[in-house]
C-alpha cells in the first residue's frame, strides 16, 4: 500500500500559520509539522506552541509528527553569537538592519546571502544540533528533520553536515528527490538570480547547478543505510507563487486549481514505483486581506525569515487541503497515511 505524508512546514512563530496548520491536524488532513526551534530565548516560545499544538492534537484523538524545521535563515541562533559568528550577520550589517527594521533585525543572514566558503562547517554543525536539542531536552519527539529555505541542501558541505545530524540522531528526513523536477528547477533559478544580482561567487553559482544534479546520488551512498527518508518530495500543491495580487473572492477559482493539481500528484503517484510521498504544505489560517496586515503580524512576532508576500498562497493552500475527502482519495487509490 503506498504511504502519503503531508507536512506542513513553518509552525511556532506567526499565530496566523499556527492556527492553520493547528486547524489541519485536528481535523484529520495533514499528520506531520515541520516546526522551527529557535524562537524566543533558547527556543522557549517554541517548545511551548508545539506542546501547545501535541496537547489539542489528543484532545482531538490525533497524534501529528513533529519534525524540527532547521534553519539559519530565519530569527537567531540557540547558541551564543560568538560561537557561531559564520552564521551571524556582521555588527555592521547587524547594526544596518536594526536602524532600517528593529522588529526583525535577528541575527541570522537572509537564505539569499548565505555564502558556501564564508560558514565554518563546524559551527553549522554545533547550531544544527543544538536547534535539534532543544525539542529533546524538552521531551518533544522528533519524527524527521528538514531545512528553512532549502539552505541546507544548497551545497554538498551544508547538506552532508545536515545528513551526518539525521543518521547521529536517528531522525528521518526530507528527501533530497523533488518533484516535479521543472518546478524546484524554477525555485533555484529563481534563487541563482537573487544571488547573481547580489554579485555572487562564480564557483559558488556553478557549485549550485552541479550540486542540484548530484544531490540525489549523494543521499543515496553518502552513509549507506543510515539515512532515511520518503521516497520523495512533491511540491506541486504549494503556491501560486505571489506575482499577482489574489482575492478572497477568487478563492472557488483558486480551489478549483488546487483540485487539479492534487489529482495529477495523485496519479503521478499511483502510476509510479515510489511507496511513501511527502507532500510539502505552507498554510495560513483566516482569510486573503491586505499585505499591510501581514506585514504587521510578522513584524510582531520579531522574527525575519517568514515572507508575508506569500501570506495569500497560504490561505489557498489550507482551504485546499480541509476541501480535500483524503479518505476517498485513500480508499479509491489503495493507499493510507504514512509516517517517517
Amino acid at each position: 500500500m503506498k504511504k502519503l505524508i503531508l507536512t506542513a512546514d513553518d509552525f511556532g512563530v506567526v499565530p496566523s500559520i499556527d492556527a492553520g496548520i493547528m486547524k489541519g491536524v485536528i481535523k484529520g488532513k495533514i499528520n506531520s509539522v515541520a516546526a522551527f526551534a529557535n524562537y524566543g530565548e533558547n527556543g522557549e516560545t517554541s517548545v511551548s506552541n508545539v506542546k501547545e499544538l501535541i496537547e489539542k492534537s489528543k484532545e482531538h484523538g490525533v497524534s501529528p509528527q513533529i519534525g524540527v524545521h532547521l534553519t539559519i535563515s530565519s530569527g537567531n541562533p540557540i547558541l551564543e553569537r560568538d560561537a557561531v559568528p559564520s552564521l551571524c550577520k556582521s555588527d555592521e550589517d547587524l547594526d544596518e538592519a536594526f536602524n532600517e527594521n528593529p522588529d526583525e533585525a535577528n541575527e541570522f543572514n537572509a537564505h539569499t546571502d548565505l555564502s558556501r566558503d564564508a560558514i565554518v562547517e563546524s559551527e553549522l554543525r554545533d547550531e544544527l544540533q543544538a536547534q535539534i536539542d532543544v525539542f529533546k531536552d524538552n521531551d518533544i519527539p522528533i519524527a524527521h528533520l528538514s531545512s528553512h529555505h532549502n539552505t541546507l541542501t544548497f551545497f554538498e558541505k551544508f547538506f552532508k553536515v545536515f545528513m551526518d545530524l539525521a543518521a547521529d540522531n536517528n531522525i528521518p528526513i526530507r528527501s533530497a528527490r523533488t518533484e516535479p523536477k521543472l518546478k524546484n528547477d524554477l525555485y533555484l533559478k529563481l534563487y541563482m538570480y537573487l544571488k547573481l544580482w547580489d554579485n555572487i561567487d562564480l564557483d559558488e553559482a556553478d557549485e549550485l547547478v552541479t550540486f542540484m544534479n548530484r544531490i540525489q546520488k549523494i543521499q543515496r551512498e553518502y552513509r549507506r543505510g543510515e539515512i532515511r527518508s520518503p521516497s520523495f518530495l512533491e511540491t506541486s500543491h504549494y503556491g501560486p507563487l505571489p506575482f499577482h495580487k489574489m482575492k478572497d473572492k477568487k478563492m472557488g477559482k483558486y480551489l478549483k486549481k488546487k483540485k487539479k493539481a492534487i489529482k495529477k500528484m495523485i496519479e503521478r503517484f499511483v502510476e509510479g514505483d515510489d511507496s511513501v510521498m511527502e507532500v510539502v504544505l505552507h498554510v495560513r489560517d483566516n482569510v486573503i486581506t491586505n499585505h499591510i496586515v501581514y506585514e504587521d503580524e510578522v513584524k510582531l512576532a520579531n522574527y525575519a525569515g517568514i515572507d508575508p508576500r506569500y501570506f495569500d498562497s497560504r490561505v489557498v493552500e489550507l482551504n485546499s487541503v480541509l476541501n480535500t475527502d483524503w479518505d476517498q482519495i485513500f480508499e479509491e487509490n489503495d493507499m493510507g497515511w504514512g509516517s517517517w
